[in-house]
């Protein structure tokens, strides 16, 4: 079932990271760093643009700490590995949040054109006409993320922290972000806020790894290698999980209404986004 909803969500999504814009140069500031969760629709938006450009990128994982308290309340209980860092490095618990040399910053679309013009050499819209409509394009891809998101809306997946020990260093995942078995991948690093290295392998399974597969999951720390996510998903529970998270503890009908609620914020974001046009 969790690999046809993941399937699901690929459907929906594939359109969008099948395009292989040229990049205009490579990232001389080392590796991009990026705090996000799995199924936050403005983090894929990220991801996806990241994944369409390959660009290697830092991940550092800031699932749900707790179902049963606030945010601000478990990163001061100590509940999150990522939050309390970004929350010192950014001033909020906000996601997506990029570092990229000195640049840092919030907000999907103002990461996006960053990318874009940095990486691909796309200038922003330079009339009043163009920046709506661009608007509007990309209140329709939040949408269609958000329609994503909609498949994989389940604490398990990337949603909700897994009490877990920390690697000494960060995995390395080859992944193509609207592959069903890498995005597996993803939700267990995710939950277990293991912090890996994600190169993008695009949907040819490019050239990144002599395997010539789209998923390749490398740990440093113990020198295990897999190209199967099922496989990949039960080593990661079993080597870095150690206690449950407590996703146990809440009814459904009361996850279902918090899911409900972030939705109508995110629908609403994506009208308020587009805005009135002003020429």
């Amino acid at each position: 079932i969790d690999w046809m909803l993941s399937t699901c969500a690929t459907f929906v999504r594939g359109q969008y990271t099948s395009r292989r814009p040229s990049t205009k140069r490579k990232n001389d500031n080392g590796l991009i760093v990026l705090y996000q969760y799995e199924p936050c629709p403005f983090c894929r938006l990220v991801r996806e643009t990241l994944s369409a450009l390959q660009l290697d990128v830092e991940v550092r994982p800031c699932p749900m700490p707790s179902l049963t308290m606030s945010n601000s309340d478990a990163v001061q209980a100590g509940l999150s590995r990522y939050r309390g860092e970004l929350l010192s490095l950014g001033g909020a618990q906000q996601v997506p949040f990029m570092i990229d040399g000195e640049v840092r910053m919030y907000d999907c679309g103002r990461i996006i054109q960053y990318l874009l013009q940095t990486y691909a050499g796309t200038e922003p819209p330079n009339n009043s006409w163009a920046v709506y409509l661009n608007r509007v394009a990309m209140s329709v891809n939040l949408m269609g993320s958000l329609t994503a998101s909609h498949f994989r809306g389940m604490p398990h997946m990337g949603m909700v922290r897994v009490p877990s020990k920390p690697a000494e260093q960060p995995l390395e995942l080859v992944s193509y972000e609207n592959h069903a078995g890498c995005r597996l991948v993803r939700d267990a690093m995710c939950v277990l806020e293991l912090r890996y290295v994600m190169r993008s392998s695009m949907a040819n399974g490019a050239d990144v790894t002599s395997c010539r597969r789209p998923l390749w999951l490398t740990d440093p720390n113990t020198s295990f290698e897999t190209s199967d996510c099922h496989a990949a998903c039960d080593y990661l529970y079993r080597v870095y999980a150690n206690g449950e998270s407590d996703a146990s503890n809440v009814s459904w009908c009361a996850f279902t209404m918090r899911r409900l609620h972030a939705y109508f914020r995110v629908l609403n974001s994506c009208f308020v986004s587009a805005g009135p046009v002003s020429i």
